[in-house]
């Protein structure tokens, strides 16, 4: 982790502080210097910015990440593995009336295996707000799309 912070001149690292993922946060947050800030991704959590229209933050997350496509801000990978993750995910009906993604039960079910690596772009796109900007990069990662982000995320930085 201090290796790919280091290389990538990172400052900051979302975590998936659900289940098991609380004893990460606490670990990591005792080791982390003062320069980096841990951000942890409860997605299960009620606490979402439009309570109106999202039931938790895994699905405000989702949908934020799907708008950051639409808008180019991100790019789909070129990682196999985490395009068909991406690709599997599916909108359900939530019986009182939210956006809602399947449950990610549902989805390991359809694809053998946890969806984590459309989960590391999930949750990035769910705190992109509360990631702390040191200084926007003038170049970008290769990317195949030239109309890409000017933001450093992809599957190499997640």
């Amino acid at each position: 982790m201090w290796r790919l912070l280091k290389k990538h001149g990172a400052n900051c690292i979302v975590i998936d502080a659900d289940g098991i993922g609380r004893v990460a946060v606490q670990l990591l947050e005792l080791s982390t210097p003062t320069t980096v800030t841990i951000i942890p991704f409860e997605g299960s959590s009620r606490d979402v910015d439009d309570p109106q229209t999202f039931w938790n933050r895994r699905h405000e997350a989702h949908w934020k990440m799907r708008e950051m496509f639409e808008k180019n801000r991100i790019s789909i990978s070129v990682d196999p593995v985490q395009r068909e993750e991406l690709a599997s995910i599916k909108m359900v009906e939530h019986n009182k009336g939210f956006i809602a993604i399947e449950k990610k039960k549902e989805l390991k079910k359809r694809l053998n295996r946890s969806p984590d690596k459309a989960d590391t772009i999930m949750m990035m796109c769910g705190t992109f707000d509360e990631i702390p900007v040191l200084t926007k990069l003038q170049s970008r990662y290769p990317t195949r799309d030239a109309m890409a982000s000017d933001y450093p995320f992809n599957h190499m930085t997640c």
